[in-house]
């Protein structure tokens, strides 16, 4: 499994808009954290947040997750990168 540190990766976020989605497993008040923490320091970073959206586990994934999972999803903003697929 390959990790990149919030440190590492703030600077390849800049590159283009970006949506942030934040998943927990029976633990929102954590997943706010992060997700402010987050928002602050991409917003500290110089990029450019679009959207954020926040979602709880459904029951089956918490099963194999775990209770007080978390869950981060960095993606491009829809539109903000050239799909070679539509050319």
């Amino acid at each position: 499994i390959y990790t990149l540190s919030l440190h590492d990766a703030l600077p390849i976020l800049v590159i283009v808009p970006v949506r942030l989605a934040v998943h927990d497993a029976g633990a929102a008040a954590a997943a706010q954290e992060l997700e402010d923490e987050l928002a602050e320091a991409m917003a500290a970073s110089g990029a450019v947040l679009t959207s954020v959206l926040r979602s709880h586990a459904d029951p089956a994934l918490a099963a194999h997750v775990g209770p007080g999972a978390l869950g981060v999803v960095v993606a491009p903003a829809l539109g903000a990168v050239d799909d070679p697929l539509q050319a």
